[in-house]
C-alpha cells in the first residue's frame, strides 16, 4: 500500500477514481488477486479539511484478473453493474473470482 501511496498507479500521480494498480504478487496469502480498484471512501470515512486543503479517502476494491479486464473493455461502471447485478460479494477477502460468461 505505501507504493501505492508513493506512486500512484505508475504515473507518479495520485489515482483519481476508477483507476486501478496491479501489483507484481498476490494482494494476499490464499488469493490470486493482485489488482485493486480505487473507488470513493466518503460514506466510511469523511473528507478531511486542514487550512484550505481537503483529504478525499479511497476504498481498494481487490480485483480478479478477469474482473480487471471487464473493467478495462468496458469500464468501471458496468463492473459495478455487473457486480450488483451478480449480487458479487466484492468487499469479501475470500471470494472466488465472478464468472461474466454466467
Amino acid at each position: 500500500l505505501a507504493e501505492i501511496a508513493l506512486e500512484g498507479v505508475g504515473t507518479n500521480m495520485a489515482p483519481n477514481l476508477g483507476d486501478s494498480i496491479t501489483l507484481s504478487e498476490p494482494l494476499w496469502d490464499g488469493t490470486e488477486m493482485k489488482s485493486m480498484l480505487f473507488e470513493r471512501g466518503s460514506e466510511i470515512i469523511p473528507p478531511v479539511r486542514i487550512g484550505e486543503n481537503h483529504i478525499h479517502f479511497f476504498k481498494l476494491i481487490p480485483l480478479f484478473e478477469n474482473e480487471l479486464s471487464f473493467k478495462r473493455e468496458y469500464g468501471v461502471g458496468k463492473l459495478w453493474e455487473r457486480f450488483e447485478e451478480k449480487m458479487v460479494p466484492f468487499w469479501k477477502s475470500d471470494r472466488e473470482p465472478f464468472d461474466f460468461r454466467s
